[in-house]
């Protein structure tokens, strides 16, 4: 009996310790779950346990009776020397943990396994916007694996510092993937203008969405499936064309790809674009609404499209000469620390929305004016709280020619 009255202390201890762990963050809620489920079990076993007693005393056979007891004690020896982690394993394998987009690859993937006892969700956030996973989310069964795109988009990535993102999930495990890319990648959209412009050149004619498909056809890896290949190079062309002010064909080759794809219709990266394009036309509603709605999208955990989208509505309001306006969209330091990170990205923005004071309006905007942490948080949960982002902006009438 004080064997059984050791295991009871163990048990007690080991519950309280990973009760604390949980709550401490130091162990994940898969984890907690799969041990708390073996702790249920082996309280079921104690029950057993005094059961037997209570059975083997109406037995004369004092062999027997130390035989039932002896089998019931061994089973909560295992379960104690185990810490009670019997198939509690980490759930989630992340590989390859680094990627590296060389020369003129605009493409490269992610395999999400689950090999744990519990499906979970699992969510790609930290990625810069100029870059975008397809799919951002999905949920896992056990033993299953999932396929993750991580894209090119035309926004400059950031080439002054390692570029890190991180897939986690809903039992918070979490693992980091580090993207590495040279000098000719982060000009990948300038690369493939350039033989956008040589290709329609060599014929006496303007570029056409054909002959972006073309160049960037050549770009794509082949290991890219069939159904994502076809969306993505017309997703990718679409940015070339907006690159060389091709306007009205990046409009439509943006809406191509979202006719073969119409998930990307809902994704930020596919929003920034369209508010591109469509301020590039003359609708600058429109482009508003498109960043509104890149935002709303988002997900909770998703710090970087808010204040890409915030710094272009900005610049859309200062083209029209709303200061006041472009203000409340600038003075969220998250703004200001984006542009830090990459000041590619501010001089990106400058030319496509021929804004050159953009600069100095976002360094000038009064400390005291952007919002402390704690009301950031609080804005990003009412944000995340609205059932019902705000709609679609609606594609542009087509003007007829002059």
């Amino acid at each position: 009996m004080r064997d059984f009255d050791a295991l009871l202390k163990d048990y007690a201890i080991k519950y309280d310790t990973a009760c604390q762990d949980f709550r401490a963050g130091r162990m994940s809620l898969g984890e907690y779950t799969c041990r708390r489920q073996n702790m249920d079990r082996v309280l079921d076993a104690i029950r057993s346990f005094v059961q037997a007693i209570e059975a083997a005393k109406g037995i004369a056979d004092a062999s027997a009776q130390k035989a039932i007891i002896l089998g019931a004690l061994d089973a909560l020896r295992v379960a104690s020397k185990a810490n009670y982690r019997t198939g509690c394993a980490s759930a989630m394998n992340v590989s390859p943990k680094k990627l590296t987009f060389s020369d003129s690859i605009p493409e490269r993937s992610i395999q999400v396994s689950n090999f744990g006892n519990n499906e979970f969700s699992f969510s790609v956030v930290g990625l810069p916007e100029s870059f975008s996973p397809k799919p951002d989310t999905g949920t896992l069964q056990r033993a299953a694996t999932a396929s993750v795109s991580i894209i090119r988009t035309l926004i400059p990535p950031p080439t002054n510092q390692p570029v890190r993102f991180h897939v986690r999930t809903s039992l918070l495990d979490d693992e980091e993937v580090e993207i590495v890319l040279d000098a000719r990648n982060a000009a990948l959209y300038d690369t493939w203008g350039k033989d956008v412009r040589s290709l329609s050149l060599a014929e006496n004619r303007e570029p056409t969405v054909e002959d972006a498909v073309k160049v960037v056809e050549h770009s794509l890896p082949a290991e890219i499936t069939a159904t994502n290949r076809d969306a993505l190079r017309y997703f990718f062309a679409a940015g070339v064309l907006t690159q060389i002010g091709k306007n009205a064909e990046a409009r439509q080759a943006l809406d191509t790809a979202m006719a073969k794809d119409p998930s990307l219709e809902r994704q930020s990266a596919t929003l920034m674009l369209r508010g591109v394009v469509l301020y590039r036309e003359g609708h600058s509603d429109g482009a508003l609404r498109a960043f509104a709605a890149a935002k709303q999208f988002a997900g909770p955990e998703d710090t970087e499209t808010k204040p890409v989208a915030d710094l272009f509505s900005g610049a859309v309001l200062l083209s029209r000469g709303d200061g006041n306006a472009a203000a409340q969209h600038l003075s969220d330091g998250s703004v200001l620390k984006h542009v830090e990170r990459n000041p590619d990205l501010l001089t990106f923005t400058e030319r496509v929305f021929k804004t050159p004071n953009l600069a100095a309006t976002v360094r000038r905007v009064p400390v005291e004016t952007r919002p402390s942490p704690a009301a950031g948080s609080a804005a990003r949960q009412n944000d995340s709280s609205q059932a019902h982002p705000p709609p679609l902006p609606p594609k542009p009438t087509p003007q007829p020619r002059p």
